[in-house]
């Protein structure tokens, strides 16, 4: 009985770990702030280890994004989201497995897509559905405003999460902040091995002593 729970322990440990990476990566490199925010600050995209970082052994993936708060508002309910842009990079692996209708948005450096990929926990809460467009108001000085087309639902099980979580084109929160087009939030680093994390840190250290 007790080797029985430990493995259900391990199985339900490491489903909720790769759950948080497929959301998060397992290492993020932003520009350093005090403030507590869902705010990204921009740093440039140009970088030296983001063209290279996956030619060094252990590291799988690498790929911007940046986030924003925002107010996804219908003519009955209001709900707060995080909106988190990609770009032409994105690993989409995460979402394919947890896709449960519609498709997952590709966003290029060219054309801007109004295509957005939300949760079924936040479509089922504003009685959204595949294919419908959603207003997000974004609280800044003016307020801004855009409209978004539903092209996906996901499920993750992870309430916190699928609570908050709006995938979009990163173009649009670079325009939203007024930031030029090399500007991003952040990158997102995947690895092989978790066991090799702090190893494969001080490699990026090594290679980008500013990170």
């Amino acid at each position: 009985i007790m080797l029985l729970s430990i493995v259900i322990l391990y199985g339900f440990k490491k489903e909720i770990t790769d759950k948080i990476v497929g959301f998060n990566s397992h290492i993020r490199i932003t520009s350093f702030t005090d403030n507590q925010s869902y705010e990204t600050l921009p740093i440039n995209k140009q970088q030296d280890f983001y063209d290279n970082i996956t030619k060094e052994e252990g590291f799988e993936h690498i790929q911007i994004f940046a986030t924003k708060a925002g107010v996804i508002k219908t003519e009955d309910e209001i709900h707060g989201v995080v909106i988190k842009g990609v770009g032409h990079d994105f690993n989409t692996n995460f979402f394919n497995k947890h896709l449960i209708s519609g498709f997952i948005p590709l966003y290029n450096d060219s054309i801007t897509s109004n295509d957005i990929l939300i949760s079924k926990k936040i479509a089922f809460r504003l009685s959204l559905e595949l294919g419908n467009n959603v207003i997000v108001y974004f609280i800044q000085d003016p307020t801004r405003i855009r409209k978004f087309n539903i092209a996906g639902i996901y499920e993750t099980g992870l309430s916190d999460l699928d609570d908050l979580i709006v995938i979009a084109d990163i173009r649009h929160i670079q325009r939203l902040n007024n930031w030029h087009n090399e500007s991003v939030g952040g990158f997102e680093l995947f690895i092989r091995d978790l066991n090799n994390l702090e190893k494969l840190y001080l490699c990026l250290r090594d290679l980008s002593p500013e990170v």
